[in-house]
């Protein structure tokens, strides 16, 4: 309660976990940080909730220190803490989901993974990730967003690595972010729409 309740999130719970705006003063991370891993400690869908929260605020903390870093040790740092947070996102997204919440938890961890491993970079990672979501829950609330990352995701990687040479299976990659496309031209959303067509 003492986490939700410093971190504003109390009504924020999964899906919706990722729309959940975190204070951005630092003063507050420390009490959240040691509720949330008393929380973590418990056995049960409560653990796999309280460390998607405990993830997304070192991934929000991490990339509002990146932004601020001047010296490479501040750079450093905030890189640990971006690090952390995708570990214990993995640690929920790889863990077997019984209960509803726990179900709930390991997809925004997939998606939030997903996305952290695009913005770095990291391709193939966060095809996989999308890949994962979207076969757990092809028609959940997370998975059209997560079809158009995926989508971007394999354009990106069938324009090839820094050399500019495409992969072997560049034309399978285009072929299937084009399926993708097709299929958020149908949805309801008409940011997914828009996006689709761009």
């Amino acid at each position: 309660v003492t986490a939700l309740s410093l971190l504003h999130i109390g009504s924020c719970g999964p899906p919706r976990l990722g729309r959940c705006r975190f204070p951005p003063a630092q003063q507050q991370f420390p009490e959240a940080e040691d509720a949330l891993k008393k929380a973590i400690a418990l056995t049960g869908p409560a653990a796999a909730v309280a460390r998607v929260k405990l993830a997304l605020v070192h991934v929000e903390n991490g990339r509002t220190k990146m932004k601020a870093a001047n010296t490479q040790q501040a750079r450093d740092e905030a890189k640990h803490q971006l690090d952390l947070g995708a570990q214990l996102l993995a640690q929920v997204a790889n863990r077997t989901a019984d209960a509803p919440a726990e179900r709930d938890a390991q997809q925004q961890a997939l998606f939030e993974l997903g996305k952290l491993l695009l913005q770095q970079q990291n391709f193939p990672d966060a095809e996989a990730r999308f890949r994962q979501l979207i076969q757990v829950n092809p028609a959940g609330p997370l998975a059209n967003q997560s079809r158009l990352y995926l989508g971007s995701c394999l354009l990106l990687l069938a324009r090839g690595d820094q050399s500019g040479r495409p992969p072997s299976d560049a034309e399978r990659k285009l072929a299937d972010a084009q399926k993708l496309d097709e299929a958020l031209a149908e949805v309801d959303d008409p940011f997914l729409r828009a996006q689709a067509d761009i």
